[in-house]
């Protein structure tokens, strides 16, 4: 993991002396990255879009939960699209989150506006609201409403959002531009999708179709109903999800049975709807099939491709974007965890979808007039129990358990306050905020209040580090610091934050696994480039995850004039 770094703007290719002596002076400078604030900007120019520029379509793919290891441990069994994209893009095997937070609201919001947390205002998947003292899932709006649903459900919106994303620049600098999302979870959708899409589309589990929200308009276009999952997958919903290879090209993998996999199926393939927990309720084993199988991702690519289609992306001399987002890797993971066969069967398959995908752009866009990134919003855990076994110090923490640590905590720290023990107003795996009319009618300053507590909380054997409003203040030269200070904005979230140890799991099942640590399992994600003049390379330096938004904005001739924390990747836009 890194936090300063020092971004050489060196080109590794082979460039006219000219051409390089004209940009060198915009475009190679030795700085170290900015930690905190963003202190600079990417560009010194408005809003500009060059209408020469060839690129007619970008594609951002954010595959969920994607570890960059994956590439690298499976590659050999590639033959599809990830092969070509490993092989024919400029990719870069040391690209990492840069905040604390890693989870799928605040990575793909990273992704999508070139932005830290601390300034797009997406900490968490939920965060504790300050004012409302209440904790809002991080893109909820009330003022709006589901279109398209099977039910009634609260409405949602990129309104907690405060950075204009990737598509927003566009279309301020090109309103002929059109901008479009999909992917199966909402907030995917909603965040990599910006402030003003054309539309977001998301995966409702009670139609088995896309839907979306009143925000982006008073109905959906009339191709969402050619779009059902039951008509177009009847077959494979009901064959579920069998292996892709023969057993033995499962060796990558640890044994297919493992009794820390979550319950919802069997441990062991085939996953099919005969195959479930007996709490499964039989009305919802077609959702499951849809959300727990690398089926959903091939929907989100078909979904794609008929968003292509039917909105004429590409077809004309205004750059358009479509964001995928494939959720279903990140519920998968969940469920099997990282080195399980379930895990590398459904980057099989995603090879597979990917090649069909990328062949549709080939020959209805055509290579040269399009260009794709690739990232993910975090990581994962692998299993406590598997790294146990490797003699590496790794615990898997009890919801029940981490419960009694936390009020443990809570009630030396009352004592020493002279407060009742119910001290703390919310609390969870995410932080603490203290109930401050309690303490204050004790005459205490909050300040001390967060101390004590922090104090408590370090005594935790779980915990290797605790912050708090005055500990995240200011840069202190500090990796961790800076990381969850990253991941802080006011009125948002506690304030109180624990690090706990490497490898240990915190409140969250009995099993199955997840992620929001900032370690390198967590952090570490691929990010390449690939399609237009874009080279084929490998490139082993640091980089950042806000750095994909300005790269893509500069392939696509776009100079956007809001600051932005990442940095153009030099070796992916030489060429373009």
């Amino acid at each position: 993991m890194y936090i300063d770094l020092l971004k050489l703007k060196c080109a590794y290719m082979k460039f006219n002396i000219i051409v390089l002596l004209l940009v060198g002076a915009l475009l190679w400078s030795c700085t170290p990255k900015t930690t905190g604030p963003i202190t600079k900007d990417t560009t010194s120019v408005p809003d500009k879009y060059n209408a020469e520029n060839p690129v007619k379509l970008a594609v951002v793919i954010s595959v969920d939960q994607m570890r960059y290891d994956y590439l690298e441990r499976f590659g050999s069994l590639f033959t599809g699209g990830l092969k070509e994209l490993s092989e024919k893009s400029t990719i870069y095997t040391q690209a990492y989150h840069e905040h604390s937070m890693t989870a799928t609201a605040p990575g793909h919001a990273t992704l999508s506006t070139g932005c830290y947390p601390m300034n797009h205002g997406i900490i968490g998947n939920n965060f504790y609201n300050q004012k409302t003292k209440r904790s809002i899932y991080g893109v909820s709006d009330p003022s709006v409403s589901l279109i398209g649903g099977a039910q009634a459900a609260p409405g949602v919106s990129p309104k907690n959002l405060k950075r204009n994303a990737l598509g927003d620049h566009l279309k301020k600098a090109s309103s002929k531009s059109k901008v479009f999302s999909v992917a199966i979870k909402d907030r995917t959708s909603i965040l990599l999708g910006g402030k003003k899409p054309n539309h977001a589309f998301w995966f409702d589990n009670g139609s088995l179709k896309f839907i979306s929200s009143s925000y982006y308009g008073r109905s959906l276009p009339s191709y969402i109903d050619e779009m059902k999952a039951m008509d177009l997958y009847a077959d494979e919903i009901e064959k579920g999800w069998h292996k892709k290879l023969p057993d033995e090209a499962y060796k990558l993998s640890r044994e297919d049975n493992f009794i820390f996999e979550n319950g919802q199926f069997l441990p062991e393939f085939p996953h099919t709807k005969k195959r479930t927990a007996g709490f499964i309720r039989p009305e919802m084993k077609n959702t499951m099939i849809m959300r727990l199988t690398p089926l959903g991702d091939k929907y989100v690519l078909d979904m794609a491709q008929k968003i292509i289609q039917e909105e004429q992306l590409g077809k004309d001399d205004k750059t358009d974007i479509l964001f995928v987002g494939c959720s279903n890797a990140d519920a998968i993971g969940h469920h099997f965890g990282p080195m399980s066969q379930e895990v590398q069967d459904y980057y099989l398959w995603l090879d597979e979808y990917l090649e069909t995908f990328i062949a549709y752009l080939d020959k209805t866009v055509g290579r040269a007039n399009y260009v794709i990134g690739l990232s993910a919003d975090h990581g994962v855990l692998t299993m406590p129990e598997e790294l146990s076994k490797r003699n590496i110090d790794a615990k898997r923490i009890s919801g029940k358990d981490f419960l009694d640590m936390i009020t443990q905590a809570e009630k030396a720290a009352a004592t020493q306050l002279g407060v009742a023990d119910s001290l703390f107003l919310s609390a969870g795996s995410a932080g603490i905020t203290p109930d401050y009319a309690l303490t204050r009618k004790k005459g205490h300053k909050d300040a001390k209040v967060r101390q004590v507590i922090a104090e408590a909380l370090e005594e935790l054997d779980l915990v290797e580090e605790v912050f708090t409003l005055e500990t995240l203040a200011a840069p202190n030269g500090q990796e961790m610091q800076e990381l969850f200070r990253r991941s802080s904005y006011p009125e948002r979230g506690h304030h109180i934050k624990m690090r706990y140890k490497e490898n240990y799991l915190a409140g969250y099942s009995n099993n199955g696994t997840t992620h929001g640590s900032p370690y390198d399992y967590d952090q570490h994600v691929p990010i390449l480039f690939f399609g237009g003049k874009i080279p084929a390379q490998k490139i082993d330096r640091k980089v950042a995850t806000v750095d994909l938004a300005p790269t893509m904005a500069r392939l696509i001739g776009l100079q956007p004039k809001e600051k932005m924390d990442g940095e153009v990747l030099l070796e992916a836009v030489m060429s373009q």
